[in-house]
């Protein structure tokens, strides 16, 4: 009996879906805010919902890596996000809408990846602040996190996907 795909291959292909998945969803979770500064509940809690399906349906699916697989590692991701983002809306630097995006993006990279999808989050954050206020120096500009969380977690993806080893150089081995 032959094998259609190896498994590393069908791996790599999950893998490209959830990220194909969360693609489409941070496009549409960016043209809301930049045209009314919020995000509507059903891109937020329904992409969510998508990555806690795929996660269920596909285990190895997790964009980069295969840690804590399964709905498991997507709730471990989600909660790891909304853990780091709810300070922020606490003290009013972000919105609630920012938080329910991030905790998707979790969903969707598990309890590893989003740590870094965080950071560069908050990175990009950080220069789009700066370029925002060297542009109008008469009042503080307001920097929608849609945009932030958008640049950075597509950084950290395509940093993470120029570090991923293809499964079947260790297989070889």
């Amino acid at each position: 009996m032959t094998e259609l795909a190896p498994a590393g291959f069908l791996d790599e292909q999950a893998g490209q879906a959830v990220l194909a998945a969360l693609g489409l969803l941070m496009t549409s979770a960016l043209w809301y805010p930049l045209q009314n500064r919020r995000i509507p509940n059903l891109v937020a809690f329904g992409g969510s919902a998508v990555a806690l399906l795929l996660q269920g349906c596909i285990p190895a699916a997790h964009a980069l890596t295969g840690a804590l697989p399964g709905i498991a590692g997507s709730v471990a991701g989600l909660l790891i996000a909304a853990a780091a983002f709810f300070p922020l809306y606490l003290t009013g630097s972000t919105t609630g809408s920012d938080v329910k995006l991030m905790a998707m993006v979790g969903a969707f990279l598990g309890p590893i990846e989003v740590a870094g999808a965080i950071l560069f989050t908050l990175l990009a954050g950080a220069l789009l602040s700066v370029l925002c206020s060297a542009r109008s120096r008469t009042e503080a500009p307001a920097v929608p996190c849609a945009v932030a969380i958008a640049f950075g977690t597509a950084a950290w993806i395509l940093l993470g996907m120029s570090r991923v080893v293809p499964l079947d150089t260790i297989n070889s081995m």
